[in-house]
């Protein structure tokens, strides 16, 4: 792995810590469905981004009244208004940026006294954006140096075969890896059924989300023919109790956040082993046998 990926990982990592929401809500009576009219979601400078938006309760299309701001991604808003869905569906005009960047669309709803919120971003040639500031002049040589360290470190596992989690098609394992001398992360590993070294796939590697909570047994890629790795970062087996979690999650928070944990030194902070584990992540699915040695994603979803 070049010296980019770790840039890219630790980018993305960051993005997914600051992102509270997530596209839809899950088991819930209601639905915000938001369509821009370029399908990739992404615009030119200049263009004029335009926002299909629908609102449904129990499945039934709302005719009801949505307020919305519009604004630069984690910024005050910059224009608001007001919109009738019509048999359950508006369109909202958002705008352009003259520079490189993501509109925010924040919506509301009020039904029977209860308020439903949303939002969804669309990109302004993203592709031209700039960091704010220039990696310090040891960046590379800090994370080669972490990189080689960690790799010392012989990559070793435990497999669990997971029955209850396991369906015609696929298979599920609930993993613990060892990514440096000090560390160890859980994972589940969901792969075809029919996998092995003359079968090969894809492999996807899914970080977790901000905060500390369980990581689940997502099926679809592996029934869709990919190799999927969920990880952990905390080193907490995912098989204690949702209370268990819970607790554990107030005492990583409380007065210190852990991704504020030794931010003031670069050796100790805890996110330095957390980019290491993703590293030693892919060093993992990239050593299985059934991998087709070509692709490997990086999906939060």
């Amino acid at each position: 792995m070049n010296y980019k990926a770790i840039k890219v990982i630790c980018l993305f990592l960051l993005i997914t810590m600051m992102t509270s929401t997530e596209n839809y809500p899950s088991k819930v009576n209601y639905l915000w469905l938001t369509v821009p009219d370029h399908s990739d979601w992404l615009y030119k400078i200049g263009e004029t981004a335009t926002i299909e938006v629908s609102f449904f309760l129990f499945g039934i299309p709302q005719d009801i009244e949505v307020t919305y701001e519009i604004g630069p991604d984690m910024m005050d808003a910059t224009s608001q208004g007001k919109v009738m869905l019509e048999d359950g569906k508006a369109n909202i005009e958002i705008g352009t940026m003259e520079k490189p960047g993501f509109l925010d669309l924040r919506l509301k709803a009020k039904v029977n006294d209860k308020i439903y919120d949303h939002h969804c971003k669309v990109g302004f040639s993203p592709e031209l954006l700039e960091p704010y500031t220039k990696n310090p002049e040891d960046f590379d040589e800090f994370w080669a140096k972490n990189i080689e360290e960690a790799r010392k470190t012989k990559l070793t596992y435990t497999s669990k075969y997971i029955e209850e989690y396991s369906k015609d098609g696929f298979d599920t394992y609930l993993l613990k890896i060892r990514t440096d001398s000090r560390h160890y992360i859980y994972a589940y590993l969901t792969k075809p059924k029919d996998s092995g070294p003359d079968k090969k796939y894809p492999v996807v590697f899914h970080p977790p989300g901000a905060g500390v909570k369980q990581i689940y047994r997502n099926t679809y890629y592996a029934k869709n023919g990919f190799i999927r790795l969920e990880i952990d970062i905390h080193g907490l087996n995912p098989e204690i109790t949702a209370e268990q979690f819970a607790e554990i999650a107030q005492a990583f928070s409380y007065e210190n956040d852990y991704y504020e944990n030794g931010l003031d030194n670069k050796d100790n902070y805890y996110m330095k082993h957390v980019y290491i584990a993703c590293i030693k992540s892919i060093d993992f699915l990239t050593s299985l046998p059934d991998w087709d040695g070509k692709k490997c994603v990086c999906s939060r979803g």
